[in-house]
């Protein structure tokens, strides 16, 4: 936190000089040292305790800046540490070389020959960077990795102090690349991907229920071997949750919560807030964006760290299904590199990914996953084929998550049910013959036609639709149920002239396939189709029918689905009052009063929905009596 200056001067003129001197130093920041004293003689001319108030930011600043480049990028400038060679022994471990050089240390490849022969990775503090501080911090890395045995975790494998006092540590080597490499190199696929990701989100799962946050998860610190095996390396910046129990571990200082990597920190990072481990979860939606998309979800190239920190806490990343081909990635990848590569996976982000990615990159941490296994557990899902708990868990989302299981099974089932459709409709028509005797008796002889007509005409459609199907129509194609649907949908909507001289049987079947699309999670087509049976039931049958209700309950049930909750409420509200101004039994009333209920649930509005939903279940329990499946349904809402 930059602090105010103190000054003699009333708290309006403060106000206004602070933030004179607070524009002055964002300015000289982003300028070379060797630029800054220049720009300063324009900017305060002669006002030397300006000069020297910004002077002060800029070396608060300096002094944090020097530890988290160290940090963040492993840079040490000649003038911060002395230029030294590697020693040849510390201990009983030869040294063969370095391998490695990270913010805190150096990592040299070691070896032991006496009593027995290895080779390790031992990570040494600089010379001119052992500071007590940061000799301190070494200390607790080597303390939290001695708590942590996981096989996706480098292990400790000794340490001790060199003569001149710099502690050191030992860590199995790690053979690999990092992860975003490693996926790019082998031309990885998309489960592929995932399943490794998971793997990684156990490591980290495992070292938040040891007490331990990373605050530093990247592709460089996550190796993945030869043999596909992830591990989590350098706990150098790691937080303790349980710190009584390090008495070294309590680093109060300024420039602690300056300690990160820009583009993996989360919000409450950069804004130097409390942290807990869904800081971790921020991070492997940063890695787990780049490994779908190839690129940060923020713009890195030519931004400075500051601009960096202003977008991650203000901006809103791209949907990674939206990002790929974005532009140019930052990684050359066989999985987005190529038209047809990244059409594909264009096709394969919506939805669930997008949905999983986005809740782990949510600025507010408690909107987060609350854990990486909940993070894990969603991609586990993903990848059955079951809903994932980021989405809104309606029977439509579910239900298209199980087409999605079973989509041969039910192919063969929805042409099942088309038939079963055609027949009904054939014994609706058959019925209506009957009835005709009736009818003339009462008067309603006129209506009666109407239904056989309707039926008639749905009859013959269901017949046409399966005519589609035959070799001599399809050219000697085999088509899809979904291909035979969409051929109908256009026949209902503009190619056939028999159901546009009838347009209550072309309501019917547009409501039908459009309930088809949306059971299928083809929402933009089903709302297509919703819509227009809507429109022709009010302009035929007008806006008190039963059917129009059915329409406005349909679409209304749709447009929850699809999010938009407001609209929803308004065709649902309609349905209802259609109902009951029309005196519909309980049932109807009680399924509009359900329906009604779970749009101002999902508004937040959760006194009325409840409201709504109690009174749906009387409803219902009076109409269909208590063991009745929807009793059930309205119970558990």
């Amino acid at each position: 936190m930059l602090g105010r200056p103190g000054m003699s001067e009333t708290a309006d003129a403060k106000a206004e000089r602070w933030r004179r001197i607070e524009a002055l130093f964002h300015v000289a920041l982003e300028r070379t040292a060797g630029e800054r004293s220049a720009y300063l003689d324009r900017a305060c001319g002669t006002d030397e305790e300006l000069r020297r108030e910004v002077e002060s930011l800029l070396a608060a600043e300096s002094a944090e800046d020097r530890i988290e480049r160290a940090v963040a990028g492993g840079i040490v400038l000649a003038a911060e540490a002395e230029a030294e060679t590697i020693p040849q022994r510390i201990g009983p471990y030869r040294l063969l070389g370095e391998i490695g050089r990270g913010g805190l240390g150096t990592v040299y490849l070691a070896e032991r020959d006496e009593p027995f022969r290895m080779q390790a990775a031992l990570k040494l503090v600089r010379r001119g960077l052992d500071t007590e501080e940061i000799v301190a911090r070494l200390r607790q890395e080597r303390q939290i990795l001695a708590r942590l045995d996981h096989p996706n975790i480098a292990r400790l494998l000794d340490g001790g102090s060199t003569e001149d006092g710099r502690p050191y540590f030992l860590m199995e080597r790690v053979q690999g690349e990092p992860i975003d490499l490693w996926c790019a190199r082998r031309g990885a696929a998309l489960r592929e991907r995932l399943d490794l990701f998971v793997t990684v989100c156990g490591a980290v799962q495992y070292a938040h229920q040891s007490l331990v946050v990373h605050r530093d998860l990247k592709p460089s610190n996550l190796l993945v071997t030869a043999d596909g095996v992830p591990k989590l390396l350098d706990f150098g910046i790691a937080k303790l949750l349980d710190p009584e129990g390090f008495p070294q571990a309590s680093l109060a200082t300024r420039a602690e919560m300056r300690l990160l990597t820009p583009a993996y920190a989360s919000p409450e990072q950069i804004q130097g807030l409390p942290l807990t481990t869904a800081t971790d979860v921020y991070s492997l939606g940063v890695l787990l964006y780049r490994l779908l998309t190839g690129r940060h979800p923020y713009a890195l190239t030519g931004r400075t760290a500051s601009a960096l920190e202003r977008e991650i806490l203000a901006g809103e990343p791209l949907l990674p299904s939206q990002a790929v081909g974005h532009g140019e990635a930052e990684i050359d990848d066989p999985l987005w590199s190529g038209a047809d590569a990244a059409r594909r996976l264009r096709r394969r982000l919506p939805g669930d990914l997008d949905t999983i990615v986005l809740t782990a990159l949510r600025k507010e941490p408690r909107e987060r996953y609350a854990s990486a296994e909940q993070l894990a557990d969603d991609l586990r899902r993903h990848l059955a084929g079951l809903p994932v708990r980021a989405r809104r868990s309606t029977l439509f989302y579910r239900a298209g998550r199980f087409t999605r299981r079973h989509r041969t099974a039910l192919s063969a089932a929805a042409l099942a049910a088309a038939g079963l459709i055609a027949g009904t409709a054939a014994a609706l028509w058959q019925a209506s013959q009957a009835g005709q005797a009736r009818a003339r008796a009462e008067g309603l002889l006129a209506e009666s036609e109407i239904q056989r007509t309707k039926a008639e005409r749905i009859s013959g459609f269901l017949v046409d639709l399966f005519e589609i199907s035959e070799p001599e129509r399809a050219r000697g194609a085999t088509m899809t149920a979904r291909e035979i649907l969409d051929r109908g949908a256009e026949g209902i909507r503009h190619g056939d002239p028999a159901l546009a001289r009838e347009p209550e049987a072309q309501a019917a079947l547009l409501a039908t396939v459009g309930q088809v699309y949306q059971k299928l999670g083809l929402y933009a087509q089903a709302e297509l189709l919703l819509r227009q049976a809507l429109d022709l039931r009010r302009r035929v049958l007008g806006g008190d029918h039963a059917d129009t209700a059915a329409s406005h309950s349909e679409l209304g049930l749709l447009l929850i689905d699809r999010g938009v909750y407001e609209e929803a409420e308004s065709h649902l509200r309609q349905a209802l009052a259609i109902r009951r101004r029309g005196g519909a039994d309980g049932a109807d009333v009680g399924k509009c009063l359900n329906d009604l209920g779970l749009a101002l649930y999902y508004q937040g509005r959760i006194e009325e929905a409840g409201a709504f939903l109690r009174f749906a279940l009387a409803a219902r329990r009076r109409s269909l009596g208590p063991s009745h499946p929807a009793v059930g349904e309205t119970l558990n809402n």
